[in-house]
Order: C-alpha cells, then sequence, then structure tokens
C-alpha cells in the first residue's frame, strides 16, 4: 500500500481541511514527521490507519473521539485516503458517528457513521470518482483487507508502527507471528499440502483395509478355508457336470418320443372331428333352402315388372300434363276478367284528369304574375340585410365598449389581488430551503430504519436457522453413532460366521486349521444371520454417509455463527444513527416523511407561485394601460355605428312600399313560386299518366281473352292422349299377370335390390355344392381311423418333459456354482494383488504424511516448515541491518529447538550476541537495542515479503517515536538504514523529536499547533 493523498477536517487537532500530497516528495521518500507534542503528528498516522480500518493506529481512541473538539458544530469530520497498490489506484472515505448541529434550526443532530471505496485506476480526472467497489462501514473494512492484504492489527504491526507499540511484531508471540506470516506469504496452500498428503495415505489405508475385509467376505461366500479348497471345490463341480450333460442328453430323446406319439394321436382326432364338423354344415344349408325358393319367386315378378316400367312412365306423363293444362286454363280466365276490370277504370280516370283543364290554366297565370314580382323583392331584402348588418355593428360596438370597460375594471381588480396574494405567499415560500434539508436528512433516517428492520429480519431468519442447525447437528451426531453401532454389529457377525464356518469343518481327531488341536470341546456354533459383502458394504457406505452428514451440519453451524456477528454489529450500529426514531417503525417515518414531502410541497408551489405573481403584476400594470386605449376607441366606434343605423332603416322603409306584407320575404315568394310551378307540373304528369294507363289496359285485356281460347283447346288434346294410354296400360298389366296397380308397384324392385337376390340365391347354390364336397373329402381323410386316448398320450409327455427339465436344473445349479465359484477365485486373486500393491503405496504416502504433519524430530508440520524457511529469509535480511545498527554485535535467529505437539515450534525469535557467541531471548534487549531490532525487523520484513511473487507490497512504513533511545553513533546508523530503504522507492515517514533527525533528513511533513487548529504541509529542501 503506497499513500498518495491524504485530508483530514475536523479530525484532531486538525480543524480547517488539512490535504496531503504525497506527490510532493518526487524520488525523496523519506520525510520526518516533525512538530510540537500534542500539535498533530500521531493523529496524522491515525488518519491514515482510520481511512482504511476504521479505528485510529493505536486503538486508544474510538472513530467518534477522533472529532475536533475545537471545530463548528456545522462542519463534518472526515477523512479521505488516496492510495496505490502496485499500478491501481483507489479512494477511502470516512465519517465517523458524530454530534453536529442540524443544517435546519437549532440543536443537534447524530449523523451516522459512513464509508465509501472507489477504484480510481481508470478515472480520467480528478472529476471522475471511478468505480465504488464498497459502501457501508463494516464492507469496506472488509474490502480494504482484501486488497491491502492486512487486518487492522497486522497492519499496525508490519506497516503504521503506533508509539508504545513499535516493537510488538518483535515480541508477538509464535501464535500471532505465524498468522502475519501466513498472511503476508499467503502460506494458505501449504496447510492444503499437509491435509491432502495425510488423507491421500488416509486413503490407502483404508483401501488396505477394506481390500482385507473383502478378502474375508469372499473366502465366507465360497465357504472355503483357503483359496487351495476352492480350487479343489471347483474341480469337483467340473467332473460332475460332465456326468450332468449325459443325462439331460437321455433325458430330451425320451421327451420327442412322447411328444412324437402325442402329435399322431392328435391328428387322429382332428380328421374325425372336421367329418362331424362336414355333416352339420351341409345339414344347416339344406335347411335354407324353401327362403331361398321364395326369393327367387320375388325376383322373377321384380323381372316382369320392369317390362311395363316405360309404359307406366309414359301414362304418368299424360297425367301430368292434362292436370297442368286444366290449371293454367282456370287461371287465363281469371286474368281475363281482371283485364277487363282495369280498362274500365283507367277509362273512368282519363276522363276526370280531362275535365281539370281549367285549374291548369289558372295556375299558369299565377307563375307569371310572382314571377314578375321577384325584382322588387331582391332590392327589399338588400335594404333589409344592410339594416341588419347596422343593428348588429351597433350592438356589438355597444358590447364592446361594456367589455373594454369590464376588463378595465378586472385588471385593476386583479392588480389588487396579486398584491394580496405575493403578501400571503412570502411567508410559506420561505421555508422552502430550510424544508429540503429537513426533507433529505429525514429520507436517510427512514432507509436507515428499514434497513433496520431488514436487519434485524435477517438476524430472527439466523438465529431460527442456527436454532435448526443445532439440532441437525445433534440428529447427524446421533445417527453417525447409529451408523457405526450398526457397522461393529456387522463385522462381529461376519468374524461369529468365519468361525462358525471353520467350526462346521471340524471333525473328531482331525487337527484344528486354527490352532492344530484333535480335541475341540466347544466349536463356534450361532444362529445369526451372516452378512454378506453387499450388507457390509452398505453398512460402512452409511458410516461414511453419516460423517459426511455430521461435517455438513458442523460446517453450516459454524457458518450461521459466524453470520450473526455482522447482522448484530450493523444493528447497533443504525440503532446509534437512528438516534430517537430507533424508538419509531418504518411506518411512523413514512407518515413523517410524507408529511413533510406535503409540506415542502405547499412551500415550493408558494415559492413558484410568488415568482408566477411577480411576472403577472407586471402584465397586469401593462393590460391596464391597453384596456383604456381600448376603452377610448369602443366610445367612438359605438357612435360611429349608431350614425350607419339610421339611414339603413330610412331606405328600407322606402323599398318596403307597393309590395304585399305576405311577399315581402325573398324565401316566401321564391317558395310560394316553387308550389305554384310543382302543383302545374304534378296535374300535367297526372294527365298523360292517365292516357298511357287506358292505352295499356286496353292491350292487355285483349291479348289475356286470347291466351284463354288457346288453352282451352290445349285441354282437349291432352284429355285424348290420356285416354289412349290409359286403355293400353290396363291390357298389358293384365297380361303381365298384376291383377291391380297396387300388384304391380308391389312386386317392383331396383337394380341394387334384383343384383342382391340374385347373388343370394347363387351363393347358396354353391354354398351347398362346396359342404358336399367338403364331406366327402372329410369322410375319405377318416376312413380306417378310430379315436384316440389323448389324456394318456398328454400325461406321458408332460412326465418326460419334467424328467427333461428336472434334469437341466440340476446341471444349471451345479453350473452356476461352479461358475460363482471361479468368479470368487478370479476376485480372491484380485484382491491379493491390490492388497499387496496398496501395502507397498502406504509404507511411502503414509511415512511421507506423516513427515509433513509433524511427525518428525523437529516435530514441525510442512506449512511451518515453509514459514520456518521464509522467516530465515526474513531474519536473514533484517539481521544486515541490524549488525549494521548495533556495530556487527547482534543478529537475529528463529530458534531450532523442538517443542511438544501444542506449541508452535520453528517460529520463536533468539538474538545471537557476536561479543559472547551465545544466543538469548529477544526480550532481554534494551530499550535502544529492542528498537534497532524492531526496526531491523520491520525493514527485513518489507524487502523478503516485496521480493516473493504474489508477496502482499509494501511500499510504505511509517514509524512513530522510538528513535530518542539510540545513541549518537547509533542513530546515525540508523539514519543511513532508512536513507538507504528509501532508495528502493519505499515511502518511509518518521515521527520523532531528535534534533540529529532534523540535520540529517531535509524532507520534512511540519505540523504546527495554533490557537484554532493545527495546520501541516511538506517542507522540501
Amino acid at each position: 500500500m503506497r499513500p498518495l493523498k491524504l485530508q483530514v477536517q475536523a479530525f484532531g487537532p486538525f480543524v480547517a481541511r488539512q490535504s496531503l500530497d504525497f506527490g510532493q516528495l518526487g524520488e525523496q521518500r523519506l520525510f520526518l514527521i516533525s512538530g510540537p507534542t500534542g500539535a498533530g503528528k500521531t493523529t496524522l498516522l491515525d488518519a491514515i490507519a482510520f481511512a482504511l480500518y476504521g479505528a485510529s493506529s493505536g486503538e486508544e481512541r474510538s472513530a467518534e473521539q477522533l472529532r475536533s473538539q475545537q471545530a463548528d458544530p456545522r462542519e463534518r469530520t472526515e477523512v479521505e485516503l488516496e492510495f496505490a497498490i502496485g499500478p491501481r489506484r483507489y479512494r477511502i472515505h470516512r465519517v465517523p458517528r458524530q454530534e453536529r448541529a442540524k443544517l435546519r434550526g437549532s440543536g443537534t443532530t447524530t449523523e451516522p457513521a459512513a464509508a465509501t471505496l472507489w477504484e480510481r485506476t481508470d478515472a480520467t480526472g480528478p472529476d471522475d470518482e471511478g468505480r465504488v467497489l464498497a459502501s457501508g462501514w463494516s464492507k469496506v473494512t472488509e474490502q480494504v483487507e482484501t486488497l491491502v492484504g492486512f487486518r487492522g492489527d497486522e497492519f499496525r504491526q508490519v506497516v503504521l508502527l503506533p508509539q508504545g507499540r513499535f516493537r510488538e511484531l518483535l515480541t508477538a508471540g509464535a501464535r500471532e507471528r505465524e498468522q502475519i506470516l501466513q498472511t503476508l506469504f499467503r502460506t494458505e496452500r501449504f496447510a492444503d499440502i499437509q491435509q491432502a498428503l495425510k488423507a491421500h495415505a488416509e486413503g490407502i489405508r483404508k483401501a488396505a483395509d477394506e481390500l482385507r475385509i473383502r478378502r474375508g467376505i469372499l473366502l465366507g461366500q465360497s465357504q472355503c478355508e483357503t483359496e487351495p479348497d476352492l480350487d479343489a471345490r471347483i474341480d469337483a463341480l467340473r467332473a460332475e457336470l460332465a456326468r450332468l450333460d449325459a443325462d439331460v442328453q437321455t433325458r430330451k430323446t425320451a421327451e420327442q418320443q412322447a411328444r412324437a406319439a402325442l402329435d399322431a394321436g392328435r391328428t387322429a382326432a382332428e380328421r374325425l372331428e372336421a367329418v362331424a364338423k362336414a355333416r352339420a354344415a351341409l345339414d344347416k344349408l339344406l335347411a335354407q333352402q324353401a327362403r331361398v325358393d321364395a326369393q327367387a319367386a320375388e325376383l322373377d315378378a321384380a323381372q316382369r315388372a320392369d317390362g311395363l316400367r316405360d309404359l307406366h312412365t309414359q301414362l304418368a306423363g299424360r297425367r301430368d300434363e292434362q292436370r297442368r293444362l286444366a290449371q293454367a286454363r282456370q287461371a287465363a280466365a281469371g286474368d281475363a276478367e281482371q283485364a277487363r276490370t282495369a280498362a274500365e277504370q283507367a277509362a273512368a280516370a282519363l276522363q276526370q284528369e280531362a275535365e281539370k283543364e281549367p285549374t291548369r290554366d289558372a295556375l299558369r297565370a299565377e307563375i307569371h304574375r310572382l314571377s314578375a314580382m321577384q325584382t322588387q323583392v331582391t332590392a327589399l331584402a338588400e335594404a333589409r340585410t344592410a339594416a341588419a348588418s347596422s343593428r348588429r355593428d351597433a350592438e356589438q360596438a355597444t358590447v364592446r365598449l361594456r367589455q373594454a370597460e369590464r376588463a378595465t375594471d378586472a385588471a385593476r381588480q386583479a392588480l389588487r389581488d396579486a398584491q394580496t396574494r405575493r403578501e400571503q405567499l412570502a411567508q410559506p415560500a420561505s421555508r422552502r430551503e430550510l424544508l429540503t434539508g429537513r426533507l433529505a436528512e429525514l429520507r436517510q433516517q427512514t432507509e436507515r430504519r428499514r434497513r433496520l428492520e431488514q436487519v434485524d429480519a435477517d438476524r430472527a431468519t439466523l438465529a431460527a436457522q442456527l436454532g435448526t442447525a443445532a439440532e441437525s447437528e445433534a440428529q447427524a451426531t446421533a445417527a453417525l453413532q447409529a451408523a457405526r453401532d450398526r457397522h461393529e454389529l456387522l463385522l462381529r457377525r461376519w468374524r461369529d460366521g468365519q468361525a462358525q464356518h471353520l467350526a462346521a469343518a471340524l471333525e473328531p481327531g482331525a487337527p484344528c486349521p486354527v490352532c492344530g488341536a484333535t480335541d475341540h470341546p466347544a466349536p463356534a456354533l450361532g444362529d445369526a444371520e451372516i452378512p454378506d459383502e453387499p450388507t457390509l458394504n452398505a453398512a460402512k457406505s452409511s458410516t461414511a454417509q453419516a460423517e459426511s452428514a455430521l461435517d455438513a451440519a458442523r460446517r453450516r453451524l459454524a457458518e450461521l455463527r459466524q453470520q450473526t456477528a455482522q447482522p448484530d454489529a450493523e444493528a447497533t450500529g443504525l440503532a446509534d444513527a437512528l438516534g430517537d426514531w430507533a424508538k419509531h417503525g418504518s411506518a411512523d417515518l413514512d407518515q413523517a416523511l410524507d408529511a413533510l414531502r406535503l409540506e415542502l410541497t405547499q412551500a415550493q408551489d408558494a415559492a413558484e407561485a410568488l415568482e408566477r405573481l411577480d411576472a403577472e403584476r407586471a402584465m397586469l400594470e401593462q393590460r391596464i394601460i391597453e384596456d383604456e386605449r381600448a376603452l377610448e376607441h369602443a366610445r367612438r366606434a359605438q357612435q360611429q355605428a349608431g350614425e350607419a343605423l339610421a339611414a339603413a332603416e330610412r331606405s328600407l322603409h322606402e323599398r318596403s312600399a307597393g309590395i304585399p306584407e305576405q311577399w315581402r320575404a325573398p324565401e316566401a315568394l321564391r317558395e310560394a313560386l316553387a308550389d305554384r310551378r310543382r302543383q302545374l307540373t304534378q296535374a300535367e304528369q297526372a294527365l298523360t299518366d292517365a292516357r298511357a294507363t287506358a292505352q295499356r289496359t286496353t292491350q292487355a285485356q285483349a291479348a289475356a281473352e286470347t291466351r284463354q281460347q288457346t288453352l282451352a283447346q290445349e285441354l282437349a288434346d291432352a284429355e285424348t292422349r290420356l285416354a289412349t294410354t290409359e286403355a293400353t296400360w290396363q291390357q298389358r298389366r293384365t297380361d303381365a299377370g298384376f291383377v291391380c296397380d297396387a300388384d304391380f308397384a308391389d312386386a317392383r324392385r331396383d337394380q341394387t335390390e334384383q343384383a342382391a337376390l340374385a347373388q343370394h340365391i347363387s351363393a347358396h347354390q354353391d354354398a351347398v355344392a362346396a359342404a358336399r364336397t367338403t364331406l366327402a373329402n372329410a369322410e375319405a381323410a377318416a376312413q380306417g381311423l378310430t379315436a384316440p386316448d389323448l389324456t394318456a398320450l398328454t400325461r406321458a409327455a408332460e412326465q418326460a418333459t419334467a424328467a427333461r427339465e428336472q434334469a437341466e436344473t440340476t446341471r444349471s445349479s451345479s453350473a452356476a456354482e461352479c461358475q460363482r465359484l471361479t468368479g470368487l477365485a478370479g476376485q480372491l486373486t484380485e484382491v491379493a494383488k491390490a492388497l499387496d500393491d496398496n501395502e507397498g503405496r502406504y509404507a511411502v504416502a503414509g511415512r511421507i504424511a506423516d513427515v509433513a504433519n509433524s511427525d518428525n524430530p523437529h516435530r514441525l508440520s510442512f506449512q511451518r516448515f515453509v514459514l520456518g524457511a521464509l522467516l530465515d529469509d526474513v531474519l536473514r535480511a533484517a539481521s544486515e541491518r541490524f549488525l549494521a545498527m548495533s556495530r556487527g554485535r547482534y543478529r537475529l535467529l528463529r530458534s531450532t529447538e523442538a517443542g511438544d505437539r501444542r506449541s508452535l515450534g520453528g517460529l520463536d525469535l533468539i538474538v545471537e550476541d557476536g561479543y559472547t557467541g551465545l544466543t538469548r531471548p529477544v526480550s532481554t534487549l534494551s530499550g535502544g537495542e529492542g528498537f534497532q531490532a524492531a526496526l531491523s525487523l520491520a525493514l527485513g520484513l518489507a524487502e523478503t515479503v516485496q521480493a516473493y511473487a504474489g508477496g502482499v507490497r509494501l511500499d510504505a512504513i511509517f514509524i512513530d517515536e522510538g528513535f530518542g533511545s539510540l545513541d549518537p553513533e547509533a542513530l546515525e546508523l540508523a539514519v543511513d538504514t532508512l536513507i538507504d530503504l528509501q532508495r528502493g522507492g519505499r515511502i518511509v515517514g518518521v515521527i520523532s523529536h531528535v534534533p540529529e533527525l532534523k540535520e540529517r533528513i531535509d524532507v520534512r511533513l511540519e505540523v504546527t499547533a495554533g490557537r484554532s487548529g493545527s495546520t501541516a504541509g511538506f517542507v522540501l529542501p
């Protein structure tokens, strides 16, 4: 981490905003932070630590206590730090929780803590804030720990060495030093390697144990004591299989002979049954002959009726023709009578229209008189229009005059009203700015309240989940114990089963295969079921699953316990930030927010209305002037319109004389003239229509009488043709054998029905012939046969089949047993080979895992061995500086004495005294020597970490005091060391009151104290 720019305000003794740009140092990276006691030198280091981690450099003051007591209550305490990590640039801004004056009104308010972290690597200018990485006090701290690579306490031990705590890294315990080194050098992967080696060796050992168990299970399944016994049993089974194969073949031959006899009996029975079926089928067909004869008679009658079909169709046509002509003649007689009546009525109507000629003459005279009057009426209409226009102009002039008067009065009243409204709006409009500030503050409190409720809900959810997780852990523990108990029980049963197998093979006087004794006083007995390999594997798998479930439950419980810490802290911070509002719910805050919004809206509306009123007043003043000018113009227009109206009325009176009253309106005259013309046209058209109607009806009468006569003659001819056709029909129907028309109609069948009858008759005849042939064939095939005893033949065949199946079953059982034992023998060979391989691998992997996990003379784990090697590198670099500053006397070393397994051996520090050649603890160094050792260790650590790829970058170090304990020569050597250090590009800041340092270090960060607060700035040579 390399600081770029630091800004503080109202922070400690710094009242006004102070800005420190570390870029001013240029190539001169070593600088002295100087100033009188209490001026604020350490406060600048506090500001860096506070910006990064939210705490002071020494953790002696809380964030709230860092606010300047001299600051104006309206000023906010805040710190902003820009820093770089490698090529990437960041900015962090923190505001501690603080009491400050309200922006509006009197009193104070509690401003909550706030923090934001940006990345500005790609920022284009000072106004470009960059990308927000985190927001919120704890979230920003977590992100900083990830970026910088340190927690706050580690940062103070390695980078920021505060006053009074400078020697912490030197004198820290081995466990604390181990944690720092792990963070700096990222050595977690070596611990992972340790665990991987251990897990690998354990896996090989478990695999070997499983193979031994599997070998025992396989032997138990074979019911043999050893592999040779199993081979002997397999050979015996193979000899038995040869004998069983011959027996199966004999049984198959006997079965084939019995099946042949059964098939011959079934054939004879089927032929005898065929004769009976053929005779029954013929008898059934002969019984249907009477119905077939009736169908033949029906077909003959239908064919005779087909011979009369054409004559019958002709007779129907003659009858239809006579009936149609009779109906037409009757209709023509009615039409002739109607035509005579219409002709007489049309002649009468023509006579009436001819008698109306005087009326038509009178209409023509009236039309002529009204047409002559049109010119006078048009002139009168023009005079009336002119008079009406003048009257309207006069009325409009009067209206405009009244409007102008009212507009002038309204503008004057509006000006007075605007002034009144302005006085009313001035007071609420002045509150707009105050309400805006209060609204922003209340919105922030509302968001905090909602966040607090969400956090409380999350805490409740986590509490419930924590209870569930604890219950799950207890259940998983019980389940694991049950699984282990079952696995152990099955293993005991399996071992007992092996003893039972051995006991079953014991014979009196024969030696025991285990102990060799020939006396067997108490052979193993048992009735418990012996578990097989799948059962044991299933029990073992269940135990492994239960272990995994318990591990998962414990991890879940630990995660939930860790997760509860952050919501608790956040809830406390939010409650503190809410202050009195913490007693109210979101609904109360929303209600207060709505009320404040309404009040602000009213104030904004009042301010906007006030601005509009000011503009409106100016417009009203101008409008009054314009309205008064319009009023004078309206008065003159009214006078001119009155004079024009009097002249138009005189002209109208003169033109009205000589025209009747009812025709003075042009519309009335035009309507009367149009009405007279319409009446004349209608009268003339009625006469023309009457003449045409009389001529048309006379012609229609003559045509109707002619059609009546023609139809009468056609009807007589049709009746003659009908009589001739009916006589012919009667004769031919009788000759065909039909007594009446009903018999003819009953006999008729269409072609489809006749074809169906013919087909049915033919099919019956064919079926009878076929049945006779089938019967003759069946009798010939069954000649000389007798009925067989199928029951006895079937029983004999089934017995032969059962004997063959029994022989095959016995053979299959022996073959399966032989195959099973052969498979077990193969598996035993594979298990033996795998067991030898696993034991050889475990001899190597187990030893490596033991050594990596502290089973070695030094009792060091692999990770601590690596940490020790890294610490050796750190101590070599530190000792170079310590030797220089101690004038060749002291070196820092790592203790290599082995400790017990509970200690962190290999990470303790000792110092070698070159004067005595002996080593002693670092705690025995004097104050000045301890300062030199601590400084050397800090510089060596920074140098070594920087050298390792992937390590944390330590681009800056700050030292607060400690130089006063050095004599002049040691001080000179220490300063030389620091000067050499900054040449490598690292920023080194030193706080000290030692005068010699001011003489040697010409670049200073000067801190000056004053009555109104301290100031700080770089002083360059």
